[in-house]
């Protein structure tokens, strides 16, 4: 059964590729996810790593993910840092550096378009009262 559904897949598929973007883009996914810490995570090196340019990388991903790479990790790390702020284990500048984020002034420019408050004033929204 599994034979013939992935079978009906291929079939469906456009055979210029498109199959193998999705995988390719899939499995970015999961690497973004698993190594959103990482500061060296560009473009360059993703495409390097899955063998295209960097042109038709951002092509698939986005068919895929529905935005670019970059827009991606960035939202990714926004969520892990609200993750980690909502625990109130570390200062906001260890989150930003845990998070990816080489610059603790741009996280918090981020942090503040992305979630409408600076990250001190997102953990202490969320943080009860003791």
């Amino acid at each position: 059964m599994r034979l013939l559904l992935a079978l009906m897949l291929l079939k469906s598929e456009d055979v210029s590729g498109n199959l193998r973007g999705r995988a390719d883009a899939a499995s970015l996914i999961r690497y973004l996810e698993q190594h959103y810490y990482r500061q060296d995570l560009t473009i360059a090196y993703l495409a390097e790593m899955a063998g295209y340019s960097p042109n038709y990388l951002q092509k698939i991903f986005a068919a895929a993910a529905g935005c670019r790479p970059k827009e991606y990790l960035q939202k990714y790390r926004l969520e892990m840092a609200a993750k980690f702020l909502r625990e109130n284990r570390y200062p906001v500048k260890e989150v930003a550096a845990m998070c990816g984020f080489s610059d603790a002034h741009y996280f918090a420019n981020a942090f503040r378009k992305y979630y409408g408050c600076t990250p001190s004033e997102f953990r202490i929204s969320v943080t009860p009262a003791p």
